[in-house]
């Protein structure tokens, strides 16, 4: 992803680009740039959203490359890293679904996501876990 591509983020977008992506985009800027964060954080707390709106479309396209060359830095100094985020690897979304007094093992990688959800039919009076 680009750094314009990851300030143009919305919490409508999955979970790895939200918040690794969004991780790393704050680290470049704070490691590289801190000068433009203070620059937004003075628009943010005076209320001038919209010029900060455009301050973040302008800053994303004009450090765009060097964002991509400073991603690859990471990858150099850290290519054993099993949960990089310059390449995620997409979940499946299969669905499981388990019957009545059955038990499951669930286990996943540090950082990683798993969201469950439990279906209570309507005018249920108990539900125990």
């Amino acid at each position: 992803l680009s750094l314009s591509d990851v300030f143009a983020t919305t919490y409508s977008n999955d979970t790895n680009r939200i918040y690794r992506w969004g991780y790393l985009a704050v680290r470049f800027m704070l490691e590289k740039h801190p000068q433009d964060v203070e620059s937004l954080l003075a628009l943010s707390r005076t209320g001038q959203f919209k010029q900060w709106a455009q301050s973040v479309k302008l800053l994303g396209e004009r450090y765009n490359s060097e964002f991509s060359a400073w991603l690859d830095t990471l990858q150099r100094d850290n290519p054993d890293n099993p949960d990089n985020p310059e390449q995620p690897n997409p979940e499946p979304n299969a669905v499981t679904q388990l019957a009545a007094n059955s038990s499951l093992t669930l286990t996943g990688k540090a950082y990683s996501e798993h969201l469950f959800y439990v279906d209570v039919p309507e005018y249920s009076r108990e539900f125990h876990v």
